[in-house]
């Protein structure tokens, strides 16, 4: 379950989750990630140059909507 996914295009869209406010509890129990989820070909090792204006947007929506210090994006 994804709160996000973004396309290799740069496309984001909502995933599964109900919202960022619905935090999935991952291993431990202080731990509540946004999970955001990123599609691309099969063999692709790394995010395609177009995709990153999108998913940077994202993330620092994100951060500044739940006022997560952007040293805890990871």
């Amino acid at each position: 379950m994804f709160h996000y996914i973004v396309s290799q295009s740069g496309q984001v869209f909502k995933g599964n989750a109900k919202g960022e406010e619905n935090r999935i509890r991952i291993s431990d129990d202080t731990l509540k990630p946004i999970l955001i989820a990123y599609f691309s070909n099969q063999n692709d090792d790394g995010f395609d140059p177009v995709s990153k204006p999108g998913l940077s947007q994202l993330i620092l929506d994100i951060a500044n909507r739940n006022s997560i210090p952007m040293d805890n994006v990871m």
